[in-house]
């Protein structure tokens, strides 16, 4: 029996590495679950599963005991309505990094901000919890470190955000 939880980002890849491994291996039952990635070393950690995901690096805050051992590459992506892109393509697909910043610290509220060619209407923004590897991925790589999520609606899992994204016409995630 194997218990796995944390990284809801490696969540989906465990998944079919588990059923692949049961398939070759008859007898063993693998739980995997999702949780985060701050889940995953505090339940390691804790020995309440046998491994945790974690979709981010190890920090020096991490137990020093708990060993982190790479299996896959991941990105960050930022998802926009696909309404709204399929109205202003051009004008969202010119969207930088710098914009993203602004628009995760609070100082561009209105996409309208981003182009006098996109609708006057306020930005619907949406991220990750505070325990997920993607939030500390995407705080280090685009916020140094500085992100404040001004106003954003916080989900447990990529998929929710992007769920959340794709039924709000106005919304970056």
């Amino acid at each position: 029996k194997l218990q796995i939880d944390g990284s809801t980002t490696l969540q989906p890849l465990a998944q079919i590495w588990a059923k692949a491994y049961d398939k070759a291996h008859a007898g063993w039952s693998i739980t995997v679950t999702g949780g985060g990635s701050g889940q995953g070393v505090t339940d390691c950690e804790a020995g309440t599963v046998d491994m945790g995901m974690s979709s981010a690096v190890k920090a020096t805050t991490d137990p020093a005991d708990v060993v982190f051992t790479p299996v896959a590459r991941d990105a960050v992506v930022i998802v926009i309505s696909p309404a709204l892109y399929k109205a202003y393509p051009k004008y969202i697909y010119k969207m930088t990094p710098a914009m993203v910043e602004k628009i995760y610290r609070g100082q561009i509220k209105n996409w309208h901000q981003v182009s006098s060619h996109l609708p006057s209407h306020s930005i619907d923004l949406m991220g990750r919890t505070s325990g997920s590897g993607t939030y500390k991925y995407f705080k280090q790589e685009f916020l140094e470190n500085k992100y404040t999520q001004v106003g954003a609606r916080t989900y447990a899992s990529n998929g929710m955000v992007r769920s959340a994204v794709h039924g709000d016409k106005y919304a970056i995630g």
